[in-house]
């Protein structure tokens, strides 16, 4: 479960594999994670499952900066549908689409009423709150995110700044390489 880090991303590239889809391929994988989705649309993935039916469960946490939305106002299918909020792609898109009312709002949203720290705050409880809900010894934890590994104290946690920094690509934000040897780190924690 988690954001774009996690999900599978061969229904729009199928040049190489993702980190998740190199783990399907040895395992029995049940991949919920969405592209560009908020923390709490990571717990709402969480809902639609019970951990403890399942050997391990990975989980990706996002930015911290990503609004909910039930609705996108741009992203309506393909990876990104279940897109949630985030000023860099709502100003990308606000651009090329000055008569989209709902876009624009949100753009506005976030240049006048958006607040970092609160952002930061409610991210740090629904964090807690996905965290209290997975076994610390069945579950890794990971991000491409710097810093998010401060919020995981007792799970497994799979840095992937590090990867992502030196291996940068567009298939889970990794290139084929980075990907492989993320699924490796991550496949030395699964075992």
């Amino acid at each position: 479960m988690g954001d774009s880090w996690a999900a599978d991303w061969s229904q729009k590239h199928s040049e190489y594999l993702g980190w998740p889809n190199i783990l399907a391929e040895q395992y029995d994988v049940t991949n919920i994670a969405q592209a560009g989705v908020s923390q709490y649309s990571i717990v709402k993935q969480l809902d639609t499952v019970r951990p403890l039916e399942y050997d391990r469960v990975i989980c990706s946490i996002t930015s911290p900066y990503r609004v909910y939305t039930p609705r996108h106002p741009v992203h309506t299918d393909g990876l990104h549908a279940n897109s949630d909020l985030i000023y860099t792609d709502i100003e990308y898109h606000s651009t090329g689409r000055p008569n989209n009312s709902r876009l624009q709002s949100a753009k506005q949203y976030f240049e006048h009423h958006f607040d970092r720290t609160h952002a930061e705050f409610v991210n740090d409880l629904i964090v807690e709150h996905i965290l209290d809900q997975l076994d610390t010894n069945d579950t890794v934890i990971t991000s491409n995110i710097q810093g998010n590994d401060q919020l995981v104290t007792e799970h497994i946690y799979c840095d992937g700044y590090g990867i992502w920094q030196s291996y940068p690509g567009k298939i889970n934000h990794l290139s084929e390489e980075g990907n492989q040897l993320f699924a490796d780190s991550i496949n030395t924690l699964l075992n």
